[in-house]
C-alpha cells in the first residue's frame, strides 16, 4: 500500500518556521565567526570554551555544558584537540571520574591573537543589529530558550563580553 506523505497546514511557510529560521541564523553566523578566527587557529566553538574557561579560571565538562550549553560529546572532542595543541591542560580531581580543564600559557597567548578577531566580527554583527536591537533580540533568544525547556547559561553575555 502506498503512503502520501504528510500535507503541511494551508498556512505553512519555511521561512516561518521558528526553528528552521534559527538554525539558518545560527549556521550563518557560525560560520561567519568561524572565518574570522581562523588566522588564530580557532573555530568559533574553540573559542566559547577557552574564553569561558578563562573567565572562569578553571571547568569541568559539567561546567561547560551548563554555562556554555554545549553538546557533551562534541565539547569533549574539541576539548581532547584543544589539550593536544597545548592550549588546555587537565588535572583529574579526588572524584576521579571528573577533570578540570585550565588554560595553559600558550592558550593564554592564542586568546590574545583571537580576541581582537572576535572583536571585530562581533562589531560588525552589532552594526548589523543595530546595536540597541541586540538587547531586544538577546530576551527574545532567552525567552526562546526558557520556552524550549534549556536553561539560560546564567544569561547571554554582555556585548563586548565574548564567549
Amino acid at each position: 500500500m502506498k503512503h502520501s506523505p504528510p500535507q503541511p497546514p494551508n498556512d505553512f511557510v519555511l521561512p516561518a518556521c521558528v526553528c528552521g529560521s534559527l538554525r539558518q541564523a545560527g549556521r550563518a553566523l557560525t560560520h561567519l565567526y568561524d572565518q574570522a578566527l581562523r588566522p588564530a587557529g580557532l573555530t568559533a566553538m574553540q573559542f566559547q570554551v577557552l574564553m569561558t574557561i578563562n573567565t572562569m579560571e578553571r571547568a569541568t565538562i559539567r561546567d561547560l555544558v551548563r554555562i556554555a550549553t554545549l553538546d557533551q560529546t562534541t565539547l569533549t572532542r574539541s576539548l581532547a584537540l584543544l589539550v593536544r595543541r597545548g592550549w588546555l591542560r587537565t588535572q583529574t580531581l579526588a572524584d576521579r571520574r571528573l577533570k578540570e580543564f585550565r588554560l595553559t600559557g600558550e592558550g593564554t597567548a592564542i586568546l590574545g591573537v583571537a580576541l581582537p578577531l572576535w572583536t571585530e566580527v562581533q562589531q560588525r554583527a552589532l552594526e548589523q543589529l543595530h546595536n540597541s536591537d541586540w538587547q531586544t533580540t538577546r530576551k527574545v533568544l532567552e525567552s526562546l530558550i526558557r520556552f524550549a525547556g534549556d536553561p539560560p547559561s546564567s544569561n547571554f553575555p554582555d556585548n563586548q563580553d565574548p564567549a
